[in-house]
């Protein structure tokens, strides 16, 4: 097998397996919390260690990311356009489950020292949030 060949296998492969673990849909049923919790339970322990940790009750973290991203981790803001069909940018930098802008997730990540958070893990949103609501910010 060529050199090419092997490379090109295994650059498959890894991106195969990079993306297996990310699951950023909605859940099936948006207006159902026990329904959400049924089917993602790493959401309800994420919102658990926040609430634990900030005093931010598990159903406002939920009403919260359900208002921002309807619980779509890599959600962003619509694209703008300019003549009507030439996409110019986004709207803002607003990303992930919490929709936090770069530079309020940037203070986020210096202020908890937190520098591999990212905007798309539950587990990070939800600890932003925290932070964001507990007037840290």
């Amino acid at each position: 097998m060529s050199r090419f060949l092997r490379a090109l296998i295994m650059t498959v492969v890894a991106a195969a397996l990079v993306s297996c673990g990310q699951n950023f849909s909605a859940p099936q049923n948006l207006d159902d919390a026990c329904a959400i919790v049924k089917e993602r339970p790493k959401y309800l322990r994420a919102m658990k260690a926040t609430e634990r940790k900030w005093g931010v009750p598990v159903p406002v973290q939920m009403a919260f990311i359900y208002q921002e991203s309807k619980f779509i981790g890599d959600a962003r803001t619509p694209h703008r356009y300019a003549l009507g069909v030439i996409p110019i940018g986004r709207q803002s930098s607003a990303y992930g489950y919490s929709q936090a802008l770069d530079g309020t997730w940037k203070e986020y990540r210096a202020a908890t020292g937190n520098r591999g958070a990212r905007r798309n893990d539950i587990e990070d949103a939800t600890d932003f949030m925290g932070w964001y609501m507990d007037g840290s910010s």
